[in-house]
């Protein structure tokens, strides 16, 4: 049930932010983010570190049921800022835990974080695009 109320939280803000397109010269990453807040108030939790969240609480949950405690985490480098912004909320996930998690459960995995180039060319990372690539099209041309 959880699962099923996180992905209508996302499913929301993915239609809030197809609504108006960027203003010159900003990114659209930077733009969806602007138009998330604006939706939902300036308390409102960054939607990448919300998706990042929500996905390390199932990461944990799965590898506590197969007693794993290492998980090598590789990440698509888009730039200094965004690289910088994605390992702070890693850090803070690692270190704080999350609402449903508390750092304890964090602290006993080994999760190491590596940026890597889209040219470098990783089979895992052209899989998450394949399977992201859906929801993107959906949200950006939804016709």
């Amino acid at each position: 049930m959880l699962l099923k109320s996180n992905f209508y939280t996302i499913a929301t803000a993915c239609r809030v932010l197809k609504r108006l397109p960027p203003r010159e010269n900003e990114s659209f990453e930077r733009f969806q983010i602007y138009r998330f807040k604006e939706r939902y108030g300036i308390n409102a939790a960054n939607p990448y570190d919300l998706a990042l969240t929500y996905t390390f609480e199932r990461v944990l949950h799965f590898l506590e049921g197969v007693g794993e405690t290492s998980l090598p985490v590789t990440a698509e480098a888009r730039g200094k800022i965004e690289d910088n912004e994605l390992a702070g909320a890693f850090m803070r996930i690692v270190t704080e835990g999350t609402g449903f998690h508390p750092v304890e459960k964090f602290r006993a995995l080994k999760c190491p974080l590596a940026f890597r180039r889209k040219s470098d060319n990783i089979a895992g990372m052209q899989v998450s695009d394949l399977c992201a690539y859906p929801a993107a099209r959906q949200t950006l041309k939804p016709d």
